[in-house]
């Protein structure tokens, strides 16, 4: 008895651990939208503003101005994708650890009861006439950072076509046309990465759910 006394405290303070990280996470993810969605808004507005406001006459400098921006922003999302695979991998190692003590000690519960269980069932009720991805919520939370690089990235379009519309095509001009076009065509694959993530994290929460009621089952 004494050893299932302990065995269950050593779960739950695993469990109770766990969850701290899941929270941390979380509000450093909220930190990061807060403190990142401000300076790269900033910035955003303020540089074309000095240019105007300065009468500077460099649009290749303010293009990659905004063009850095764009790239700044998009690097946000990745931050936030590495604390969603924290939050998630955190989430389904509670679920098995919570689901190993209903087994052990209360087997007649209900294990959808399970705070990850049901999150995992309700997006999935919510986005079954959808798009295939779970969790959507973590690309709603990167998506002020996207929507500041698109406006960065067209910013950088209008500003680049007013300067080739004053100038005569020569090698420099070509080179940089190229630059940038390529640029944006970094950026276009990068927007692909929340969606490719939020697959990734749905398949892996389904398959950990699955191993874990198969091994269930089989005790």
């Amino acid at each position: 008895m004494a050893e299932n006394s302990t065995e269950s405290d050593l779960l739950f303070r695993q469990y109770s651990n766990t969850r701290d990280e899941i929270q941390k996470s979380i509000f450093i993810q909220y930190e990061v939208i807060k403190i990142g969605t401000t300076f790269l808004s900033a910035l955003l507005v303020g540089i074309p503003t000095a240019y105007a406001y300065l009468k500077l006459t460099n649009l290749i400098f303010l293009s990659l101005s905004l063009l850095t921006i764009a790239f700044l922003s998009m690097s946000f999302v990745f931050i936030m994708g590495a604390g969603e695979i924290r939050i998630m991998r955190a989430a389904s190692f509670c679920n098995v650890l919570i689901s190993d003590l209903l087994k052990r000690y209360q087997p007649e519960t209900n294990k959808e009861l399970i705070w990850d269980c049901f999150v995992s069932k309700w997006n999935g009720i919510l986005n079954k006439n959808g798009s295939r991805s779970m969790y959507k919520e973590r690309i709603y939370l990167a998506m002020p950072f996207i929507i500041i690089a698109v406006l960065a990235d067209i910013g950088v379009v209008i500003v680049f076509f007013i300067w080739l519309r004053t100038r005569i095509f020569s090698v420099d001009e070509i080179l940089l046309s190229i630059f940038l076009s390529f640029s944006l065509i970094v950026q276009l694959w990068l927007y692909f990465w929340p969606a490719r993530l939020s697959r990734n994290l749905e398949k892996a929460s389904i398959e950990m759910g699955t191993s874990q009621k198969t091994s269930t089952d089989a005790s």
